[in-house]
Protein backbone atom coordinates (compact mmCIF):
# COMPACT_ATOMS: atom_id res chain seq x y z
CA UNK A 1 0.00 0.00 0.00
CA UNK A 2 1.65 2.96 -0.99
CA UNK A 3 -0.01 6.86 0.31
CA UNK A 4 1.39 10.17 0.19
CA UNK A 5 4.00 12.03 2.54
CA UNK A 6 1.71 13.84 5.35
CA UNK A 7 3.61 16.76 4.51
CA UNK A 8 1.55 17.24 1.33
CA UNK A 9 5.15 17.05 -0.43
CA UNK A 10 3.53 14.64 -3.15
CA UNK A 11 6.25 11.60 -2.54
CA UNK A 12 4.92 8.19 -2.06
CA UNK A 13 6.31 5.47 0.62
CA UNK A 14 5.19 1.98 0.56
CA UNK A 15 3.98 0.93 4.32
CA UNK A 16 5.29 -2.80 4.57
CA UNK A 17 4.56 -2.83 8.55
CA UNK A 18 7.88 -3.09 9.40
CA UNK A 19 8.93 -0.21 7.18
CA UNK A 20 8.05 2.51 5.22
CA UNK A 21 9.81 3.22 1.76
CA UNK A 22 10.92 6.15 0.47
CA UNK A 23 9.41 5.46 -3.21
CA UNK A 24 10.10 8.79 -4.33
CA UNK A 25 13.92 9.39 -3.13
CA UNK A 26 15.09 8.33 -6.73
CA UNK A 27 13.56 11.40 -8.23
CA UNK A 28 15.07 14.02 -5.08
CA UNK A 29 18.19 12.17 -5.35
CA UNK A 30 19.07 10.62 -8.67
CA UNK A 31 19.17 7.43 -6.50
CA UNK A 32 16.51 4.97 -4.97
CA UNK A 33 16.43 4.05 -0.88
CA UNK A 34 18.82 1.24 -0.10
CA UNK A 35 17.95 -1.50 2.28
CA UNK A 36 19.90 -1.93 4.93
CA UNK A 37 19.21 -5.65 6.12
CA UNK A 38 21.10 -5.45 9.10
CA UNK A 39 17.79 -6.46 11.78
CA UNK A 40 15.58 -7.09 9.26
CA UNK A 41 13.89 -10.39 8.86
CA UNK A 42 14.97 -12.76 5.87
CA UNK A 43 11.37 -12.04 4.93
CA UNK A 44 11.69 -8.36 5.50
CA UNK A 45 14.67 -8.23 3.52
CA UNK A 46 13.07 -9.62 0.61
CA UNK A 47 10.16 -7.48 0.66
CA UNK A 48 12.03 -4.17 0.66
CA UNK A 49 14.20 -4.97 -1.98
CA UNK A 50 11.11 -6.63 -4.15
CA UNK A 51 8.76 -3.36 -3.34
CA UNK A 52 11.82 -1.03 -4.05
CA UNK A 53 12.79 -2.61 -7.05
CA UNK A 54 8.87 -2.76 -8.41
CA UNK A 55 8.93 1.16 -7.58
CA UNK A 56 12.35 1.40 -9.53
CA UNK A 57 12.29 -1.33 -12.75
CA UNK A 58 14.51 0.37 -15.17
CA UNK A 59 17.70 0.77 -12.67
CA UNK A 60 19.22 -1.51 -9.65
CA UNK A 61 18.33 -1.53 -5.91
CA UNK A 62 20.72 -2.66 -3.40
CA UNK A 63 20.23 -4.18 0.03
CA UNK A 64 23.20 -4.65 2.25
CA UNK A 65 24.38 -6.16 5.52
CA UNK A 66 22.86 -9.26 4.42
CA UNK A 67 23.34 -12.08 6.68
CA UNK A 68 23.50 -15.96 5.58
CA UNK A 69 20.20 -16.77 6.07
CA UNK A 70 18.74 -13.13 4.16
CA UNK A 71 20.81 -13.79 1.53
CA UNK A 72 19.88 -17.54 0.46
CA UNK A 73 16.31 -16.03 0.65
CA UNK A 74 17.13 -13.22 -1.38
CA UNK A 75 18.54 -16.05 -3.96
CA UNK A 76 15.51 -18.32 -3.70
CA UNK A 77 12.58 -15.64 -4.00
CA UNK A 78 14.73 -13.02 -6.41
CA UNK A 79 16.75 -15.19 -8.44
CA UNK A 80 17.44 -12.32 -10.79
CA UNK A 81 19.33 -10.78 -7.84
CA UNK A 82 22.73 -10.63 -7.63
CA UNK A 83 24.17 -11.81 -4.34
CA UNK A 84 28.01 -11.20 -3.15
CA UNK A 85 28.10 -13.43 0.54
CA UNK A 86 31.59 -11.80 1.09
CA UNK A 87 30.30 -8.40 0.59
CA UNK A 88 26.60 -9.23 2.27
CA UNK A 89 25.37 -7.34 -0.62
CA UNK A 90 22.21 -7.73 -3.12
CA UNK A 91 21.21 -6.61 -6.26
CA UNK A 92 18.17 -6.61 -8.03
CA UNK A 93 18.31 -4.97 -11.63
CA UNK A 94 20.58 -3.59 -13.61
CA UNK A 95 22.77 -0.76 -12.82
CA UNK A 96 23.26 2.21 -14.80
CA UNK A 97 26.09 2.99 -16.98
CA UNK A 98 29.19 3.78 -15.55
CA UNK A 99 30.29 7.52 -15.23
CA UNK A 100 33.47 8.74 -13.32
CA UNK A 101 35.81 6.24 -11.78
CA UNK A 102 35.96 5.70 -8.07
CA UNK A 103 39.67 4.26 -6.71
CA UNK A 104 38.13 1.86 -4.08
CA UNK A 105 41.75 1.07 -1.83
CA UNK A 106 41.77 -1.19 1.04
CA UNK A 107 44.37 -1.16 3.52
CA UNK A 108 44.24 -4.86 4.45
CA UNK A 109 42.88 -8.82 3.20
CA UNK A 110 40.79 -8.17 6.88
CA UNK A 111 38.70 -5.25 4.71
CA UNK A 112 37.88 -7.54 2.15
CA UNK A 113 33.87 -7.52 3.00
CA UNK A 114 33.87 -3.92 3.18
CA UNK A 115 35.39 -3.33 0.00
CA UNK A 116 33.23 -5.53 -1.85
CA UNK A 117 30.22 -4.06 -0.18
CA UNK A 118 31.70 -0.57 -1.03
CA UNK A 119 32.80 -1.50 -4.99
CA UNK A 120 29.12 -2.93 -4.96
CA UNK A 121 27.53 0.40 -3.69
CA UNK A 122 29.60 2.30 -6.43
CA UNK A 123 28.57 0.15 -9.17
CA UNK A 124 25.09 0.62 -8.19
CA UNK A 125 24.98 4.53 -7.78
CA UNK A 126 26.63 4.74 -11.34
CA UNK A 127 30.28 4.74 -10.82
CA UNK A 128 33.35 2.91 -12.18
CA UNK A 129 34.89 1.43 -9.59
CA UNK A 130 39.15 0.65 -9.18
CA UNK A 131 39.49 -2.25 -6.34
CA UNK A 132 43.42 -1.58 -5.31
CA UNK A 133 43.67 -4.33 -2.12
CA UNK A 134 46.42 -4.97 0.35
CA UNK A 135 48.12 -1.56 0.29
CA UNK A 136 48.03 -0.62 4.14
CA UNK A 137 50.54 1.73 5.39
CA UNK A 138 52.63 -1.20 6.89
CA UNK A 139 53.87 -1.54 3.39
CA UNK A 140 53.89 2.42 2.04
CA UNK A 141 55.67 1.22 -0.67
CA UNK A 142 52.28 -1.22 -1.82
CA UNK A 143 50.73 2.22 -1.44
CA UNK A 144 53.09 4.34 -3.38
CA UNK A 145 53.31 1.78 -6.56
CA UNK A 146 49.39 2.25 -7.06
CA UNK A 147 49.89 6.13 -7.07
CA UNK A 148 48.87 6.84 -10.46
CA UNK A 149 45.51 4.61 -10.27
CA UNK A 150 44.74 6.69 -7.23
CA UNK A 151 44.93 10.42 -9.23
CA UNK A 152 43.64 9.33 -11.89
CA UNK A 153 40.55 8.57 -10.11
CA UNK A 154 37.56 10.89 -9.45
CA UNK A 155 37.19 10.16 -6.00
CA UNK A 156 38.86 7.77 -3.48
CA UNK A 157 36.94 5.59 -0.85
CA UNK A 158 39.74 4.70 1.70
CA UNK A 159 38.72 0.98 3.82
CA UNK A 160 40.86 0.89 6.27
CA UNK A 161 39.46 -0.86 9.68
CA UNK A 162 42.87 -0.86 11.49
CA UNK A 163 44.78 1.42 9.04
CA UNK A 164 43.76 4.88 10.32
CA UNK A 165 46.94 6.13 8.49
CA UNK A 166 45.68 4.94 4.81
CA UNK A 167 42.79 7.54 3.82
CA UNK A 168 45.34 10.15 4.57
CA UNK A 169 48.16 8.35 3.00
CA UNK A 170 46.14 7.97 0.11
CA UNK A 171 45.09 11.16 -0.66
CA UNK A 172 48.50 13.13 0.08
CA UNK A 173 49.58 12.41 -3.28
CA UNK A 174 51.10 15.37 -4.78
CA UNK A 175 48.47 15.12 -8.03
CA UNK A 176 45.74 15.33 -5.10
CA UNK A 177 47.00 19.18 -3.28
Amino acid sequence: MTEPYPNGSGAEIADLGFARLDLQRAARTGDPEVVFGRGKTPAQVVAALHTLHEAHPDGAVLATRLDGDAAALVRAELPDADVDEVARTAVLGKPRAPRGRVAVVGAGTADMPVVRECVTTVRVFGSDPDTILDVGVAGLHRLLAQRDRIDEADAIVAVAGMEAALPRSSAASPARR
